[in-house]
């Protein structure tokens, strides 16, 4: 057996050559062997070749065709020096943004009352009264006992009486500058949500709120009826429903029509993990990871729907490092636009008439706030009964800050004096001044004038 060789090669674009390896022909000898001779055959196929075959334009014709010439790299390009704004809108008109404002409302709309005329003067710097933002989340948070659930209790009030005022902008002499509008908000919806399931309701009858008409987010067996315990998640499904009920209704659609939305507390709030028995050991961490993913999803609808939500937070001890941490991880902190650290005021954290506890001093301390300046610090006296004692906290204002500009009160030993009423000053004890004002009430409304005309100078 001879065996002979052949190349066989197949030619493509130029530039492109697939050479196969050599093929093995076997021929079987015969009588009278003959030589045979490999034949070669090249074809080449030039690009225009190709091009006709598929019915596709050369590359030749298509660089035949003029093209712009190029700019030389050391060619000058034109300054511009002024931009027409005016134009700016045509020009981003086919993206998803606006100029000017933002619909979800880039300028705070109004305040509810806290409760406290002094913490509320002081937010709005003697302007305007202030108080929790419309549209904004605010944190408060401390240890047990600081008086958190009263002042979220007087938020819910606020929201069912329409205390609070709406923000207009306008300009005097060139100057941008906010004030009141002339008319208040309206009588408006208090949401509470208590997952610690403690809260006081016959305590919150007699600081004013109406019960029968407040909205109570629970979560009930389908089959017992019973109320069950709500993780985290089924509270942020509960409020979406509530809320866009709410939405879809003309009265409270309204931006003066307040609606308050009380959460008490987030610590006492498992996420769902939790509840089936999982993530026991990481518990903290995927605590941390919901909230944070509520807050994504929550902070637009509020601020959309022109809600106050106000979340009562509780504080815990860090091992190993010192001071207490609110918990929740840093999604709510981020997110709130005010937090207040409440804590008992020591000494004299108690108020007393004689040996009698009637109620505690509580501090409240603005720690962060994206609205005003975060350095407002007021002790409110805190009763049992009523709540923030609101006659007793304007006092307390004076006494403390005895060099603010026309300060009316000062101290004379265990005498108070006051001068606003009348040419002399009028004297009385500390504790008798709730029944002082009942009797005069000029005297407080002459105070309330003084500490805003305090603050504006």
């Amino acid at each position: 057996m001879q065996d002979l060789r052949c190349d066989a090669r197949v030619f493509v674009w130029p530039d492109v050559m697939e050479i196969k390896p050599p093929v093995s022909i076997s021929l079987q000898p015969v009588s009278q062997p003959k030589v045979v001779t490999p034949v070669q055959q090249t074809v080449t196929l030039t690009p225009e070749m190709l091009a006709a075959l598929a019915g596709t334009p050369s590359p030749t014709a298509e660089s035949a065709k003029e093209k712009p010439k190029r700019k030389a790299k050391d060619e000058p390009q034109a300054v511009v020096e002024t931009y027409d704004f005016s134009q700016l809108a045509n020009d981003l008109k086919d993206l998803e943004t606006t100029i000017g404002s933002d619909p979800a409302g880039d300028d705070l709309a109004g305040f509810i009352s806290t409760g406290c005329f002094v913490y509320d003067a002081l937010i709005g710097r003697g302007l305007y009264p202030g108080g929790y933002p419309i549209g904004r989340f605010t944190e408060m948070y401390g240890p047990p006992g600081s008086g958190k659930t009263t002042l979220a209790t007087h938020a819910l009030i606020s929201a069912q009486r329409g205390s609070g005022v709406l923000l207009e902008r306008y300009e005097e002499n060139g100057i941008p500058r906010i004030r009141a509008k002339l008319s208040q908000l309206k009588p408006g919806i208090a949401i509470l949500v208590d997952t610690e399931y403690k809260w006081p309701l016959d305590r919150a009858r007699a600081m004013g709120l109406n019960t029968p008409q407040l909205i109570r987010v629970e979560k009930k067996d389908e089959k017992t009826g019973k109320l069950v315990v709500m993780s985290m998640e089924d509270v942020v499904l509960e409020l979406d429903k509530i809320l866009k009920r709410l939405w879809t209704n003309p009265y409270f659609s309204r931006p003066d029509v307040p609606v308050v939305v009380v959460i008490d507390s987030l610590a006492a709030t498992p996420i769902a993990a939790e509840l089936e028995g999982e993530g026991l050991q990481d518990g903290v961490a995927m605590k941390a990871r919901t909230v944070r993913a509520m807050m994504r999803k929550q902070v637009g609808m509020v601020a959309q729907m022109g809600v106050t939500v106000v979340v009562v937070n509780q504080t815990y001890a860090r091992i190993g490092m010192p001071g207490q941490e609110a918990s929740g991880g840093g999604g709510l902190k981020f997110a709130a636009s005010v937090r207040m650290k409440l804590s008992k005021a020591y000494p004299g954290g108690e108020l007393k008439v004689g040996d009698k506890a009637l109620g505690i001093y509580s501090n409240v301390c603005v720690e962060k706030s994206s609205i005003f300046p975060p350095t407002i610090e007021v002790k409110m006296p805190i009763r049992f009964t009523t709540g923030i004692d609101d006659d007793l906290a304007l006092l307390d204002f004076f006494l403390e800050n005895k060099s603010l500009p026309g300060n009316p009160i000062f101290q004379a030993g265990a005498w108070v004096k006051c001068r606003v009423v009348d040419a002399e000053p009028l004297s009385f004890y500390y504790n008798d001044f709730p029944k002082l004002i009942a009797e005069q009430p000029q005297i407080l409304v002459a105070m309330r004038q003084a500490m805003l005309e305090s603050l504006k100078s």
